[in-house]
């Protein structure tokens, strides 16, 4: 009976990895890091964008032209 548990308990430890995570994971810190990168330059481009159209709409409005 002893035989029979030790050859079980053996059998479940050496069938299952020591990690269940994929070997090869990018780390999250850098994605992380390169997600706000990203967030940030399309934040800097939406609002460059508005104020030249912003500026674009009053030139226009006030018959003026660059």
């Amino acid at each position: 009976m002893e035989k029979d548990l030790e050859y079980w308990k053996g059998k479940k430890e050496s069938s299952t990895p020591a990690s269940s995570e994929p070997r090869y994971f990018p780390a999250k810190k850098t994605v992380s890091l390169l997600a706000l990168i990203q967030l940030m330059l399309a934040t800097s481009h939406f609002i460059e964008s508005t104020v030249v159209l912003h500026r674009n709409f009053h030139d226009f409005y006030d018959h003026e032209s660059r």
